[in-house]
């Protein structure tokens, strides 16, 4: 949460109620009272992680330890996930056979002249490699740490 409160009672629910459980821990980084949480959110999460110092699109690694599960799903606060996105990934994870680096639901270019293209690769039936993901994420908990290099 940065400066989204509200969308958070929706995105809650749909995760409560995808198709498999989930534990829902929030990163919360709001820099002004307006911006807080409604109470409704804070029980209906598992964990809340808050600071005042907004890191960016890193907040969500802050608490890289505390994510104890397999797999583990990154949303940003203005996604809306179907009840069986997590089934899906999962899903797609085992037909891998978890040989996978991150899944997503939107994905971006590089052309091949290195300049990035801001056009969004959205998830089909078919799985599409791209060069990064944006918004939405899976990955095995075991890889977070590589992410920390790039801090």
């Amino acid at each position: 949460n940065w400066m989204r409160p509200f969308n958070y009672e929706k995105i809650l629910d749909s995760l409560r109620n995808q198709t498999v459980p989930c534990t829902i821990t929030i990163c919360d980084c709001h820099t002004s009272a307006e911006y807080a949480f409604p109470t409704s959110v804070l029980l209906n999460a598992d964990r809340l992680f808050r600071w005042k110092h907004n890191l960016g699109g890193y907040n969500r690694y802050a608490p890289i330890g505390a994510y104890d599960h397999q797999y583990t799903f990154f949303i940003d606060d203005d996604i809306l996930p179907d009840r069986k996105c997590l089934e899906v990934f999962l899903d797609t994870a085992l037909k891998l056979n978890n040989e996978f680096g991150v899944l997503g639901q939107y994905g971006r270019l590089i052309s091949s002249d290195n300049k990035y293209v801001a056009q969004d690769v959205i998830q089909g039936r078919e799985i599409k490699e791209v060069d990064f993901i944006v918004q939405a994420y899976f990955v095995k908990t075991s890889y977070l740490h590589s992410i920390l290099k790039f801090r």
